[in-house]
């Protein structure tokens, strides 16, 4: 790198970096960039130790005025009135749990692209939604930092998000049941259990969003579920900018049978699906713990979340050659979006009688016979 007076620039990692003697002291410092073309070429144009001059006077006027904590809790009080209370919450929680303990020891102004990457990596195994809510809020302390003059520049924006594992809910890893399994499930389920397959497997309904059903929601008539809300961790959600929970899902003959015979011994004239207490289901573990993995045993079927059923709905439909602009209507997706057949289609290969019956299904709905 090309040096200019006493000073100068060089890469470390994939950092720009940058050291030299000022009054007698030699320093090495990171830039907090990027060694990018442009960077380097940016670093061609400054004055090494102009550069270095500022970065020594900032940590010694600076460094002691905010730590990252303090600036954190700042930061996302400043923006609690774009939230709900409970996204408020999750944002105070993610922040104590997942920025602090990791970043604490460091300074504002010591924290680099490197260091957001090392961290990034320690939540790997969280789904999409959950990394892009934990590194949105430490964008948002990262850019008040910037606003209070704290640090030049935003490391975060150069810094590189694990995007090959960026899918919603880790979609690429979860096995699709295959259509003699679908069936041989939905034929040996019982009273509600079986209705409730029967619209995982048939709508590509996520489950929280059957959880949520209400009888209000359901045109008969029409054969649609007008789909209003989930109900995820034992609360209301609505839609987001990440998940559509409002949306026409159309139903086939055999949901729509089901569901117009478990209608007539409803236990609740709100929820479809509720417990014992006559509440809805709160929390579909325990559905899975004393339902679903007792069920699958008996059977012998291999217990591969419930979360595939929507991988298997999506992997018939592609089989059976439905428009992908049809699939990505019913389960919420953005039309054309290439997340769908990426993350979420894995071929059965034997076209069962339920798949056949998509296909016929749709055609029908297509010519306007139904």
């Amino acid at each position: 790198m090309k040096t200019r007076g006493d000073g100068s620039f060089f890469v470390r990692g994939e950092t720009l970096w940058v050291q030299g003697s000022i009054e007698g002291k030699f320093y090495r410092k990171s830039t907090g960039k990027k060694a990018t073309k442009m960077n380097k070429a940016w670093s061609l144009k400054q004055r090494p130790l102009e550069v270095l001059s500022k970065i020594i006077n900032k940590d010694v006027k600076q460094k002691s005025e905010y730590t990252i904590t303090e600036l954190g809790y700042l930061a996302i009080e400043d923006t609690a009135g774009k939230r709900s209370k409970e996204v408020q919450d999750d944002y105070t929680s993610i922040f104590e749990r997942l920025i602090i303990p990791f970043f604490d020891k460091y300074a504002l102004e010591d924290i680099g692209i490197k260091e957001i990457e090392c961290w990034e990596k320690l939540h790997a195994k969280l789904s999409a939604d959950r990394r892009r809510r934990v590194r949105r809020i430490l964008n948002d302390i990262l850019k008040k930092a910037m606003r209070y003059k704290l640090i030049s520049e935003n490391p975060l924006n150069d810094a590189d998000p694990i995007t090959e594992i960026f899918c919603e809910d880790s979609e690429t890893t979860t096995k699709a049941y295959t259509t003699n399994e679908i069936r041989l499930i939905i034929d040996s389920a019982e009273d509600w259990l079986k209705v409730y397959f029967a619209l995982l497997f048939t709508t590509g309904l996520r489950v929280g969003e059957v959880l949520g059903l209400e009888w209000g929601h359901i045109d008969f008539e029409n054969k649609v579920i007008n789909l209003q809300q989930s109900l995820t961790q034992g609360k209301i959600k609505k839609s987001s900018r990440q998940k559509n929970h409002k949306r026409e899902v159309h139903l086939m003959p055999e949901a729509l049978n089901l569901l117009l015979a478990y209608a007539e011994k409803r236990k609740s004239e709100q929820w479809v699906f509720v417990s014992k207490k006559n509440t809805p289901h709160f929390d579909n573990a325990n559905i899975v713990n004393r339902h679903v993995k007792p069920l699958f045993k008996k059977i012998g079927v291999e217990y591969k979340t419930v979360k595939a059923t929507r991988k298997s709905y999506v992997s018939m439909m592609y089989d059976s050659n439905i428009p992908e602009s049809y699939i990505q209507a019913n389960i919420g997706h953005v039309i054309g979006s290439a997340v769908t057949k990426k993350f979420y289609y894995k071929s059965i290969h034997n076209n069962s009688e339920i798949a056949a019956l998509a296909s016929q299904e749709l055609d029908k709905k297509l010519r306007g016979n139904v």
